[in-house]
């Protein structure tokens, strides 16, 4: 079950579901793992910041409060805040459904007839909005993928 549990240590790139799942399926290998990076400087040095943050953010997820408090003397401030900005992401993305959401309210359904009638600025009002709800979809998108 080792292996398990390496694997989200030592890819570049793990998720934070990665981490989680480790945690809560091989949670005492996971644990270990930790205490053996954090007891060596030099070894929890080479962890870099992001899974240092999902570490942090996988066991706060978790209510794993006692291993985070002891954990925490050994990272630094950018683990952490990289960590705040992981468990934030789903508020983001919430915020930003919200948000399109509105903009498409608000947007006038015009048929192609009625377009031809519409002023100048009506238009260019429209295609502003559609402009900004294209954005924030594609910062949805990148939110939604880091989730």
């Amino acid at each position: 079950m080792k292996d398990a549990t390496m694997n989200c240590f030592n890819l570049k790139n793990p998720c934070i579901f990665s981490h989680v799942h480790d945690l809560r399926e091989h949670e005492a290998e996971y644990l270990k793992q930790i205490r053996h990076y954090t007891s060596s400087k030099a070894v929890w040095a080479c962890v870099t910041t992001a899974i240092k943050a999902r570490v942090i953010a996988a066991l706060h997820i978790c209510s794993h409060h006692r291993e985070l408090d002891s954990l925490l003397p050994h990272c630094e401030i950018t683990d952490i805040e990289k960590a705040l900005v992981i468990l934030d992401r789903p508020r983001v993305a919430r915020q930003l459904r919200k948000k399109i959401a509105s903009i498409e309210r608000s947007m006038v359904k015009t048929s192609p007839k009625e377009i031809v009638k519409c002023s100048v600025a009506d238009a260019v009002a429209q295609k502003t909005k559609r402009y900004k709800i294209d954005v924030l979809r594609s910062s949805l998108k990148r939110i939604d993928a880091l989730i």
